[in-house]
């Protein structure tokens, strides 16, 4: 139950078994544009994925999904500061 009530979007790029995880631990996926507003979570595969600049320029926070794996090793929320994706 980590990420239960926590709606996240994957690019196309993010490697399926991330997505799994998010699932497995009662995360919710976005499936339509409604859900896109309503997600908690942007998560791209690295600095070169082709969503990352135009969610960025959304004013949108994005994340390496390696974030998730942390969580679930440490059975805990993490702080996600080291995994945004803002080229720092």
């Amino acid at each position: 139950m980590l990420f239960v009530q926590r709606m996240a979007c994957f690019s196309p790029s993010v490697p399926r078994h991330f997505l799994l995880l998010w699932v497995q631990k009662q995360g919710q996926l976005t499936h339509s544009p409604q859900d896109f507003y309503r997600a908690d979570y942007f998560f791209c595969a690295d600095m070169d994925d082709d969503w990352l600049d135009k969610l960025k320029a959304k004013g949108l926070i994005v994340y390496h999904p390696s974030w998730i794996l942390e969580c679930i090793s440490n059975r805990f929320l993490m702080p996600v500061s080291k995994y945004v994706l803002d080229g720092e």
